[in-house]
Formats: C-alpha cells, sequence, structure tokens
C-alpha cells in the first residue's frame, strides 16, 4: 500500500505519527492528552495475570511506556511501518522506550529475529501468561502483516503443545540423567574436536530403525570400513544380529529402554551420548563418548570451561541427533539407512515387527519413497518437515535416501544401498583415528572448571531461592544461571499457578543436586 507519514505535535507537546493512505488519515497516538489515553487503553487490554506482552505496532510509543509501568516481563514490539520507526528514533518517548532491557522493538524487515525471540520468550514456559496486542492506530490497515505475527505465536503454540506430552513423559529422567551424567561428561570427545575438513569426503551412513532396514542391513558388510557407520540406539539390536559392529552407537534419548543394550558387544562401541542418555549404559559403556548438541546449560557450562561447544542444534529423536552431529562432524555425503517416518505395509512401525501405534484415526497418507502413498504420524511427519528444512540449508551437503521404503524426503537423492556400497570405492576410513587423537579429549583442566560450573548450580539454586519468583524472573537476567533451565523444565510438567509451580521445582532441583552427590 502506498502510504506516507507525517508527525503533528499533540496538545501535550509529545510527538504523533501521523499515516495517509487513500485520502484517510491514521493518527497513532492522542492528539491530546497521550499518557491518559495510553493509560485507559491498558486498563481495558492488559488484565492481572499479563506478564509479558507481545505488541503488534508501536505508535507514538506512549502504550509502550505504559506498559513499562503495568507489565513486569517482557515487552515485545512488532512495528509493521517503517515510516513510524524513522519518524519516532530521534523522539524522547522512543529514547526512553527503548532504554529499558525488557522492551525489543523491531522492524518488518526483522521478522525471523523476532520469530527466534517469541521463541525464547514462550519456550520459557510462558505461554499462558504472555499476550498477544494491538495498537489501536494499527487496526484494519495492517491485516497481512498481523496474520504474519499470529501464524508465528501460534506455530510456536502448537509445537509447544506437541511437546508437552513427551516433556511429562520424559522430563524427570532428562533431570535425574543430566545429574548423574556429569561425572561421564567430564571426560571423552566434544564433538566440535572431531572436525576436520577433510571429512567432507567420508561417507557417513546414518542407520535408523524403520521398518525397511532388515532388508537391507546385509548390504551395511559391504560399506564396513569404506564409510562411518552411525546407528541409532534403537538399530543396533538388528545390526548386530547380523554382525555389523557400527563405529558409533547414538542414544540422546532419556526413555530409552535398556533392551537396545542387552547385548555384550553394545558396550565396546563409541556412544555418541548427550546429558539425557540412560546413565546405566553409560556406566557400563568402556568406550569413548563423544559429545554433541545438549540442552542450553549443559552448552553454557562447557563453554564457560572452555570447551568448544557443538553449534547445529537437531530436533526431538536420535535420527535428527546424528544428522545434525555429521554435519557438524563436516561430513557432506550422507546416506539414510531405515529412515522410514512411515508405517510398513503390515501395520510395523521399527524394524523386527515392532508395531509402536497403528491407527486409522490418526495416521497420515503422504507420499512414499516409490512414489506411492504410504501412512505417518504427526511426529514422524514432522521429523520429515525438519529433515527437509536442514537438506535445504546444507547445499553443499549430498543426502541419499537408501532406506528403500517409507516416506519420501525432498531434497534427497534415492539409491539403493547396494548400488551407494559400490560406489564407495575402496578408500578406508578408520574412526578410531579420531577417537585416539590426543588434542581431540577434555583435558584435566577443563574437567575440573567443568565440576565446578556444577558446585556454583547449587549456589545459584540456593540465591535463586533466596530472590523469590519477581526478582529471579523479572529483574535477573535467569537465562545466565544453567540450573534455572532445569527448574524450567521442571515447571512446564507441572499444573497450576505459575508461582506454585516455580517453588515446586526449586524444590525438586534441589533435592535431585544433593542426591547427586552436589548438596549444600
Amino acid at each position: 500500500m502506498d502510504i506516507k507519514g507525517t508527525i503533528l505535535r499533540a496538545k501535550d507537546g509529545h510527538p504523533v505519527p501521523v499515516l495517509e493512505r487513500d485520502g484517510l488519515k491514521r493518527h497513532l497516538g492522542s492528539m491530546y492528552d497521550g499518557a491518559v489515553a495510553a493509560s485507559c487503553w491498558c486498563e481495558k487490554v492488559v488484565s492481572k495475570r499479563t506478564e509479558n506482552i507481545i505488541l503488534f505496532g508501536m505508535g507514538d510509543c506512549r502504550i509502550v511506556l505504559e506498559l513499562i509501568e503495568k507489565v513486569p516481563g517482557q515487552i515485545l514490539v512488532y512495528e509493521p511501518e517503517n515510516l513510524v520507526l524513522s519518524q519516532m528514533r530521534t523522539s524522547n518517548l522512543y529514547k526512553k522506550a527503548v532504554k529499558c532491557r525488557r522492551v525489543k522493538i523491531f522492524q518488518a524487515s526483522e521478522h525471523a529475529k523476532f520469530s527466534c525471540t517469541v521463541k525464547d520468550l514462550l519456550d520459557d514456559d510462558w505461554v499462558e501468561e504472555t499476550m498477544l496486542a494491538v495498537h489501536p492506530g494499527y487496526v484494519d490497515w495492517y491485516e497481512e502483516e498481523f496474520l504474519k505475527v499470529q501464524e508465528i505465536c501460534q506455530k510456536i503454540c502448537d509445537d509447544i503443545t506437541f511437546m508437552r506430552a513427551p516433556l511429562k513423559r520424559f522430563t524427570v529422567a532428562m533431570i535425574r540423567n543430566q545429574i548423574a551424567n556429569f561425572p561421564n561428561m567430564t571426560k571423552g570427545i566434544p564433538l566440535k574436536r572431531l572436525y576436520r575438513k577433510e571429512n567432507a569426503d567420508i561417507p557417513v551412513i546414518l542407520v535408523s530403525a524403520g521398518p525397511s532396514l532388515e532388508k537391507n542391513v546385509e548390504d551395511l558388510k559391504e560399506a564396513k570400513g569404506h564409510a562411518l557407520i552411525w546407528c541409532a540406539d534403537a538399530a543396533l539390536p538388528t545390526l548386530l544380529s547380523h554382525q555389523v559392529i557400527p563405529d558409533l552407537v547414538a542414544s540422546v534419548d532419556a526413555g530409552k529402554g535398556l533392551f537396545c543394550f542387552e547385548d555384550e558387544r553394545s558396550n565396546l562401541i563409541p556412544v555418541l551420548g548427550s546429558s539425557n542418555t540412560r546413565t546405566e549404559f553409560l556406566n557400563r559403556n568402556t568406550a569413548k563418548k563423544i559429545w554433541g548438541f545438549d540442552h542450553e546449560q549443559i552448552l553454557m557450562m562447557q563453554k564457560r570451561a572452555g570447551i568448544e561447544i557443538s553449534q547445529v542444534p537437531y530436533y526431538l529423536g536420535v535420527s535428527t541427533a546424528m544428522f545434525s552431529s555429521a554435519v557438524e562432524f563436516g561430513a557432506e555425503n550422507i546416506i539414510f539407512v531405515g529412515q522410514d517416518l512411515a508405517y510398513a505395509s503390515d501395520g510395523s512401525s521399527h524394524t523386527n515387527g515392532k508395531k509402536e501405534y497403528y491407527g486409522d484415526t490418526d495416521r497420515i497418507e503422504t507420499d512414499g519413497y516409490y512414489g506411492d502413498k504410504v501412512y505417518s504420524r504427526m511426529d514422524w511427519m514432522a521429523f520429515k518437515e525438519w529433515f527437509e528444512k536442514m537438506i535445504a540449508l546444507y547445499p553443499s551437503i549430498t543426502v541419499t535416501n537408501a532406506t528403500e521404503g517409507g516416506v519420501r524426503i525432498e531434497g534427497t537423492i534415492q539409491k539403493p544401498l547396494k548400488e551407494v556400497c559400490q560406489e564407495l570405492g575402496q578408500k578406508a576410513v578408520c574412526f578410531e583415528d579420531f577417537l585416539e587423537a590426543e588434542d581431540n579429549q577434555i583435558t584435566e583442566k577443563e574437567a575440573v572448571l567443568m565440576k565446578e560450573q556444577m558446585v556454583q548450580c547449587v549456589r545459584d539454586l540456593e540465591a535463586v531461592r533466596l530472590w523469590g519468583y519477581d526478582v529471579t524472573f523479572f529483574e535477573k537476567d535467569y537465562h545466565q544461571f544453567p540450573v534455572m533451565s532445569m527448574i524450567l523444565s521442571y515447571m512446564k510438567i507441572l499444573e497450576g499457578d505459575r508461582r506454585e509451580r516455580f517453588e515446586t521445582a526449586l524444590s525438586f532441583v534441589s533435592d535431585e543436586l544433593e542426591k547427586g552427590g552436589w548438596g549444600r
């Protein structure tokens, strides 16, 4: 739309942006007493429960200044009209607003940055306490832009809702594993240290536990020694039963069943792990442990200890963790095996005929590997979308889908595993060479600094307890305290008032730290 903008002075002297379109004028603030008008708007719109607000439209900044007084938390402002920002940047009202550290103002060109900031806010268990509101001067003129903002918020809320079920199942185990696994995480190899430029020439086969794995697992024997074979924990029993010993087993899920590791040989295979990994398995596995992307608090502690942290995040589940880790490793030739993300024709969901779920009402029909139609489900479709986004994000990486079944993953080259193996060549690849290099290991100094970080977590928790809810969330930069990540995770699985959930989470994490030997 063709919009012109001017600035007028209200009767109380403050500047008011005025937009003109098709002969119509829109005043983005009161021409009389702006402070009173902004106060009246806030009284009508902002509830007592509102702790953060996302405001569409900045206007003359009077409402933003009033929100600073009324809302204790974050004030995120999305300004769709560049004219308004350019006009108001020199005004004292704007300068006063942005001086408040709780206020963040985004222009239309900062769409991605705005989306990330909203996600970070809502992910911290703020969904119910965060309001989306529209500045009155923007109603009707920016419907398309406001719809985009609504879509951003809705998508984030949908993702959070999607995560609630697995969070309730695994959060307690995750927190307990994070604490119990900490001694393991002071030893081993940071994934970032395995990166070499020449890794681009090393094929990496990622083996997942889809039902198609059974029909091509034997072909992996041809690839052994000419490509790295990384397998998901659930695929390990199938590989071992066919006498295929992978170079690495990935296990990053807190609730993973120990049946995956019943074969004694599993204890001799290097592990791609995380703070979530089942402690029982990590403790009995005698091979090298490789630490990739992890929870924010773990990455923060590693960084403070001088350990290089992984930069490529993964989605839910071990298959996405393997893919992100292969990217971090520097591989540019990645091959999928057993990545079905769909039910087989007999309804099985995993290798060995395991039927995890097969229902007519919740199954999703989608395009299959062979151009047919197959049945998937919501979480698998989310993985498919994630893979497709990652493949598009890294165009230099060739991803071959040798699954020979399941869904079609856009951006991959479809090729039978036997053919892939024939093309590997005879160049020898030895993963042990990477793992034995002395400069890859966590040093004794780094280990000591990591342990100091956990001791600091106990001190930080006690400080948070003394500060209480309001000071912690509205006066302190609580993201700087790694222990807050565990507290927030536990809060998400509780019901009721957020303040009460905060107190309950404090007690739970404190008790778990003490049980883990990190007491007061």
